[in-house]
């Protein structure tokens, strides 16, 4: 299925990136294996680096570097990604691929939401006329273009593992699991060891979110991958966060097209979640201060940077901006996708003889990124530089045919999320309660927790069950008075309190954009 763009190069001699153009022609050129054949099960839009990824798969195609065959969305709600990705697709010159609706993606909804403020909120995207077509059974996708052809496919995993681990389940008594799957590429770590009998055994990461997503499903993709001996990549977080891109290769991206619009409407509000939690309300516990610093901003915890950051527990955005990065996660596993050849020729990944023992050819299952010092034989620096150039020139090359799409001419709308709470009263009133409201519930849970240890062990008599099931029922009664208080404020009489994706995040954004004298897209 060829593009409707033709294999140019979008960049001029002279300009940044020609070169990467020209080496990548004459590697197609002199290729001495057919494309990989390459299909996609994402859930674009819970974060940006998905969209990234497509860009750049959808560049490799174009200039004849993959096959790409269909993708399938998945996490709920999949039909809504699955609109997205379609348009994403039709923008890019792409209006044939299959599109698949895929799973729910999660066991647990509410410790895995979906309705991220900044994501699917893309009205002209969702409401294309091309969206009025079904779309295709994600696992019935998934058996076709398996099946349908004597090409094996590459199967790149950028989401949820709970469709390919209902495919393997469904069809692991199946030989054609074998014949019909070049590889596995997957984002998200795996470890691999050996049994007492020495096979080889693989089990998922439980610290990468693509695995805890549904990690029932996670641990069946691993086994099968094991018991049938089927070649996979895993691409750790580290690997991307060696290879950063800067913000101002980001801003370059947003001139250009609709898909370049709607990275400016998405990117700086997820990034502004990533500041906003840690510095007000952590959801997890690793998630503070420090994490943010060292993980979204890039900061080494020597630097004179990070000491100085640190020292501020009300950062103002304004300073984080200045230190905000992009990081690809799911770009970096399509990079992997593309093939060694593809690597090696880019400087991307070393010669076979300098790639760590564990890592080489002889193996089947490979990580990239097991460590910040160990990133399996990747040079992070070639690996955006990479990046960067195919993500540039994807944009470039498909921006003037995006824009004229019908329903496109105008551009874009967005449709944000409208506050539930007016902001001053959220900000004044209701979240220092509601930490206070987290906290005591905290307490009760560890407290009973505590006690069922030692009821288990010693009865419920012991003066140390009593105590610690009195301390519970202290701090939740701390924690109902607390309620209690925050149902008398004005305009809050009555009204449950907010789920944490109810928070009013796009009203945050937007003031700390105005504070920052501009303007936030909308």
């Amino acid at each position: 299925m060829s593009s409707k763009i033709p294999p140019s190069n979008p960049f001029s001699q002279g300009e940044t990136f020609y070169q990467h153009y020209q080496k990548l022609a004459e590697f197609v050129r002199t290729r001495d294996r057919e494309p990989p054949r390459i299909l996609v099960i994402t859930d674009i839009e819970q974060d940006y680096d998905d969209l990234l990824a497509v860009i750049f798969l959808a560049e490799m195609h174009r200039m004849g570097a993959v096959q790409l065959v269909g993708f399938v969305a998945n996490h709920h709600p999949a039909e809504e990604r699955a609109k997205f990705l379609r348009s994403v697709l039709h923008l890019l010159g792409l209006p044939d691929l299959p599109v698949g609706k895929g799973t729910r993606g999660a066991e647990d909804l509410v410790k895995h939401p979906w309705d991220f403020y900044y994501g699917l909120k893309n009205k002209t995207f969702r409401e294309a006329a091309w969206n009025n077509n079904p779309f295709p059974n994600g696992s019935t996708l998934i058996q076709q273009l398996a099946t349908t052809s004597d090409t094996p496919l590459t199967l790149l995993l950028i989401s949820s593992l709970q469709d390919i681990g209902e495919f393997f389940g469904k069809h692991e008594k199946h030989t054609f699991l074998n014949d019909k799957f070049a590889k596995f590429v997957s984002q998200g770590g795996y470890h691999v060891g050996q049994t007492e009998a020495g096979a080889v055994s693989i089990a998922p990461d439980e610290g990468m979110t693509n695995n805890t997503f549904n990690l029932h499903e996670a641990k069946t993709y691993t086994r099968v991958l094991a018991s049938h001996k089927l070649p996979s990549d895993a691409w750790s977080r580290e690997a991307a966060k060696a290879a950063r891109l800067p913000a101002s290769f980001m801003q370059q991206l947003f001139t250009l097209g609709p898909i370049g619009a709607h990275l400016q409407w998405l990117w700086l509000r997820q990034e502004f979640k990533f500041y906003w939690d840690p510095y007000n309300w952590p959801f997890m516990p690793r998630l503070d201060p420090s994490w943010y610093l060292t993980t979204r901003l890039g900061l080494d915890k020597s630097s004179p940077r990070y000491a100085q950051l640190l020292k501020d527990p009300h950062l103002p955005f304004a300073t984080a901006r200045q230190d905000i990065k992009v990081i690809a996660y799911d770009c970096c596993a399509a990079v992997g996708a593309v093939g060694d050849d593809f690597m090696r020729a880019f400087g991307v990944l070393a010669p076979e003889e300098d790639v760590p023992a564990y890592n080489r050819a002889a193996h089947q299952h490979r990580v990239f990124g097991k460590a910040p010092a160990d990133l399996g034989g990747i040079d992070a620096s070639r690996l955006a530089g990479v990046m960067e150039a195919f993500l540039l020139g994807g944009l470039k090359a498909t921006a003037a045919h995006a824009a004229g799409r019908p329903g496109f001419e105008k551009g874009i709308e967005h449709t944000p999320v409208e506050a539930a709470y007016d902001l001053d009263v959220f900000l004044r009133e209701m979240l220092p309660r509601m930490k206070v409201i987290e906290g005591q519930k905290k307490t009760a849970k560890n407290c009973e927790d505590e006690a069922k240890k030692i009821a288990e062990k010693e009865g419920k008599s012991g003066a140390k069950y009593r105590e610690l099931a009195k301390q519970a029922a202290e701090a939740k009664e701390r924690a109902r008075k607390v309620e209690r208080e925050l149902a008398k404020v004005p305009g809050l009489e009555g009204r449950a309190l907010p789920t944490r994706d109810q928070l009013p995040y796009e009203q945050l954004y937007q003031r700390a954009m105005s504070q920052l004298g501009g303007k936030a897209k909308v």
